[in-house]
C-alpha cells in the first residue's frame, strides 16, 4: 500500500514551491509520462520504481545538528536528506528547511539565538515529519504524477516503514526520455545501473 500520510505542515508539503525551472521540469515529465502510459509487458519491469531510484542515501538522523545538515546538502550537491531512526523513514529535511532555520537564527541576538543557532538545533526541530514516497513496484509514471501534483523534487522509497532509496525529478527525466528513445527505436535497451551512484543530483532536491 501506498504510504501517503497527512502533513502536519501542508503548504510546505517537503517543499511546496519548486520555482519555475522544477514547474517546467515537471511539465516535461508529464508529457513523457503521458506517452509512455501504456506500453508493452515487457517495459513492466524498468517502468518501475526500482530500476532507477538511487539506492546509497545521504540521511541525517533526528538529534543531527542542522549545521550538519547543511554540510551534507553542500558537500553532496542535494536539496533533501530524509531522516531515519535505525534505517526507518520518520521524516525529510529539504534545503529549503535549514535557509529558514538559518534565517530565523540570524534575526536574533544575545542569550535568545542560542537555541536557534543551527549548532545546537537539532533536525527534528526543523524537518517535515510526515513524508510522501512510493514502494519500489510503483510505476515511475505515477511517481512522475506525484511530483507534478505535489511540486516537490524527490521521493524517497520504502518498504513498510524502512527506507530503501529516493527516486528524483532529474532521475524520472532521464528514465523516461530513455524509455521514450527505446520506444521510438524499439530497440530492447535496459537502463543503465545506477544503484551505486550517491544521492546527488542538479534537482536534489527541489
Amino acid at each position: 500500500m501506498r504510504n501517503q500520510h497527512a502533513r502536519e505542515r501542508p503548504v510546505r508539503l517537503q517543499e511546496r514551491n519548486a520555482g519555475s525551472t522544477g514547474n517546467a521540469a515537471a511539465l516535461a515529465l508529464m508529457n513523457l509520462a503521458n506517452f509512455l502510459r501504456v506500453g508493452p509487458a515487457s517495459e513492466e519491469s524498468i517502468m518501475e520504481v526500482r530500476s532507477w531510484m538511487t539506492r546509497d542515501v545521504r540521511t541525517v538522523s533526528p538529534l543531527d545538528s542542522v549545521a550538519r545538515a547543511k554540510q551534507l546538502l553542500e558537500e553532496y550537491r542535494i536539496n533533501q536528506l530524509p531522516v531515519v531512526v535505525e534505517g526507518k523513514l520518520v521524516g525529510i529535511l529539504t534545503d529549503r528547511d535549514v535557509r529558514d532555520a538559518l534565517a530565523s537564527a540570524a534575526e536574533l541576538s544575545g542569550p535568545a539565538r542560542q537555541g536557534v543557532d543551527p549548532r545546537h538545533m537539532t533536525v527534528e526541530t526543523v524537518m517535515t515529519p510526515h513524508v510522501l514516497t512510493v514502494v519500489p513496484e510503483d510505476s515511475i509514471v505515477y511517481a512522475a504524477r506525484l511530483l507534478r501534483r505535489e511540486r516537490i523534487g524527490a521521493l524517497p522509497v520504502v518498504e513498510g516503514s524502512r527506507l530503501v532509496g529516493i527516486i528524483t525529478r532529474s532521475d524520472l527525466l532521464e528514465a523516461l526520455v530513455e524509455l521514450a528513445a527505446l520506444r521510438s527505436d524499439s530497440s530492447n535497451v535496459a537502463p543503465r545501473a545506477r544503484f551505486d551512484e550517491p544521492f546527488a543530483g542538479t534537482d536534489q532536491h527541489p
